[in-house]
């Protein structure tokens, strides 16, 4: 998902990408012009062919390209060109840098809520009425023949353009369901927020890959 906010061109994808709703561009509008994401979700990592299905809860903090990530017992932060992935219940932490090669949403966990347009083509589905809102689907290919996804399905909804579904549907057989409980725009994200401060945790295994 190493998009990370090279953000879009609308006209190009609008000649490439056929029918599809008005509300799908102020959608990916308003993704472009927030300053900053907080959600809150679930993800579900899924694979039919080995009947294997995982879901975890976690929370993000998105701000530019910078990102906070807390999932599955890890801390992972990311302030544009380091991250440090912390465990913890191992009190362990590995340093890296920004790399390029995707895998899952997880190695790029901003792209999920945005830049759909920039590396996908984008079909229309349907839209439909849930619990009393009015919910979006769309369906985005990808144009990179080395992506290692075959689709990405959307649905946000009409009325707050706010993401609510995401799947993922890997070429490996394996697909990342995104569920998002809580979303909100535009919080407090101070840049410190997205660095971690080795000298804040006492007898720290630090493991540097730069």
């Amino acid at each position: 998902m190493l998009f990370v906010f090279a953000l879009l061109s609308v006209n190009l994808v609008a000649q490439e990408s056929q029918d599809v709703p008005q509300t799908f561009w102020d959608f990916s509008s308003k993704m472009l012009e927030v300053s900053s994401i907080n959600a809150n979700f679930s993800l579900t990592i899924e694979n039919r062919q080995e009947n294997v299905a995982n879901t975890q809860q976690g929370e993000i903090l998105i701000k530019g390209n910078k990102y906070l990530l807390k999932i599955m017992g890890m801390e992972v932060y990311f302030d544009g060109s380091t991250k440090w992935q912390y465990i913890g219940e191992a009190n362990e932490v590995t340093i890296s840098t920004s790399g390029g090669e995707l895998g899952s949403p997880l190695d790029d966990p901003a792209g999920i809520f945005r830049d759909y347009e920039s590396r996908f083509k984008v079909r229309f589905i349907s839209e439909t009425t849930v619990k009393n809102r009015t919910l979006v689907e769309m369906d985005f290919y990808p144009k990179a023949l080395d992506s290692p996804y075959v689709s990405v399905k959307l649905r946000f909804d009409k009325v707050s353009l706010e993401p609510v579904f995401i799947r993922y549907h890997g070429k490996d057989g394996t697909s990342y369901i995104v569920n998002i409980s809580k979303f909100k725009t535009n919080v407090p994200a101070p840049d410190g927020t997205f660095t971690f401060d080795i000298s804040t945790r006492k007898g720290i295994e630090v493991i540097d890959l730069r």
